[in-house]
């Protein structure tokens, strides 16, 4: 029997596209680019890839027919080829600059407009003495608490939070954001969010870099375009660096 070379191409590039899916899932990488909610339709995509490449071992040694599909090959080869030899970029100040930023605050965003989430269930991660530890696992719970339900709960109590510094044009010498990058959906949505510090040695840390932050939490009032903003501030007392971690998103709840 002669070989199909039209149908072998389409073998290869199904087989390219299972591989990129299943390396994705094995190697975690897929976090990189999804909320872990939409994970399960990564698998389904790729139970499909599979298949669809096992019923094509069955075209491999049909009749050949005369036909250009050089052009079609080419709309899934430069995807593919992109998506295995291109890694994901990793955060640097360029990547941040470019994402939406949200600074924590009881009432009001960074851009003024009103930002009210709906309540949550606090009963657990909320502090049961005078210390809280803040990091990928509870950041966005936690925050969410501190800014938007009862910031002078926590006025007063030490926390240690670990998270990349971040600045850009509302901060003044001595302030920076202890962030983290969320993602609501996808890589393309990711937001710069975290809480407000105060230290008179900010200027000594980069953009970027991630450090353990330990401070205590204080609550300022300011007036915002006529609204009343009640906004938490971490009084920084130390810093240290700290190890990026694999995954750098975090999620909302």
């Amino acid at each position: 029997m002669k070989l199909n070379k039209s149908e072998l191409k389409w073998f290869i590039i199904l087989i390219g596209f299972t591989y990129y899916v299943y390396s994705l899932l094995s190697s975690g990488k897929i976090y990189l680019f999804l909320n872990p909610k939409m994970i399960k339709y990564v698998r389904f995509s790729f139970i499909v890839f599979l298949i669809l490449t096992i019923f094509q071992i069955k075209r491999l040694f049909i009749s050949e027919q005369d036909s250009n599909r050089k052009i079609c090959f080419l709309v899934f080869l430069i995807p593919l080829f992109l998506g295995i030899y291109i890694n994901p970029q990793g955060l640097n100040d360029e990547v941040t600059s470019k994402k939406g930023t949200i600074v924590m605050q009881n009432n009001i965003s960074k851009n003024g407009q009103a930002f009210n989430p709906q309540p949550k269930n606090t009963h657990k991660d909320t502090p049961r003495d005078n210390v809280m530890t803040i990091d990928g696992k509870n950041f966005t719970h936690i925050t969410d608490d501190i800014c938007y339900n009862n910031p002078n709960k926590y006025k007063g109590k030490n926390v240690i939070i670990t998270g990349f510094v971040f600045r850009d044009d509302t901060t003044s010498k001595n302030e920076f954001l202890i962030a983290r990058l969320m993602m609501v959906c996808c890589a393309a949505d990711t937001e710069v969010t975290g809480l407000l510090c105060d230290w008179t040695q900010a200027s000594t840390l980069k953009n970027s870099k991630w450090f353990k932050i330990t401070g205590t939490i204080d609550v300022e009032t300011k007036n915002i375009n006529g609204k009343k903003s009640t906004n938490p501030v971490i009084r920084v007392k130390n810093a240290e660096p700290a190890q990026q971690p694999q995954n750098q998103y975090i999620y909302p709840e």
